[in-house]
């Protein structure tokens, strides 16, 4: 079961058109700030999720660029294990109140849960091999970028006697997860879409 809270606040000061990823020493901090706090109040099993993603998207039709949106959003999510049960509450505040709420609301949770007598233990610390599916090109696309590469196609249509529509997507996101048995890991990617339709 997850219960989440939703925030209207964005990350302030950044540019609206792309946003750099946080590193993985200030996703390791907030990971280890949930686990303190979580330990504060006695339980021994917590797993926390950090994911952040930043978007952008550029719509076409008739032939030209008419839409440039861009989102860029961090969630910490928390599971809980306690008793044979477990649950989980997901926030994109990362104050220390909001993230001890948090918690609060993954126990509660857990606890309204039926034991599952097949739950398994959260996995000790792992060693995984490097996957490597960051492009640094592809993260750094601007909407002028975009938009030159679009003109192009629908330049082309035009001279075909088509009409263009379509989007032209591109982005980057990241994972850390940790838990209070050792474990953290992090998995970092780009990614982009190109689709058109012409007629």
């Amino acid at each position: 079961m997850t219960m989440v809270a939703r925030s209207p606040k964005t990350f302030a000061g950044r540019k609206p058109e792309r946003a750099e990823l946080l590193p993985p020493r200030e996703l390791r901090r907030i990971i280890e700030t949930v686990l303190r706090l979580a330990k504060s109040t006695g339980e021994t099993e917590t797993e926390v999720h950090v994911d952040e993603v930043a978007d952008a998207l550029t719509r076409f039709a008739n032939n030209g660029v008419h839409q440039n949106v861009f989102e860029h959003g961090l969630t910490v999510s928390v599971r809980t294990a306690t008793g044979g049960r477990t649950a989980r509450a997901t926030t994109n505040r990362l104050d220390e109140d909001s993230l001890r709420a948090t918690i609060e609301a993954s126990l509660s949770l857990a606890h309204s849960q039926p034991r599952d007598p097949r739950l398994l233990p959260m996995p000790g610390k792992q060693r995984y091999r490097a996957v490597n599916r960051f492009v640094k090109a592809t993260a750094a696309l601007s909407p002028e970028e975009r938009a030159r590469a679009v003109r192009l196609a629908c330049d082309l249509a035009a001279k075909k006697g088509q009409v263009a529509a379509g989007i032209f997507s591109s982005g980057q996101n990241q994972t850390a997860v940790g838990n209070s048995h050792g474990l953290f890991a992090t998995y970092s990617e780009t990614h982009s879409q190109f689709s058109i339709t012409m007629q």
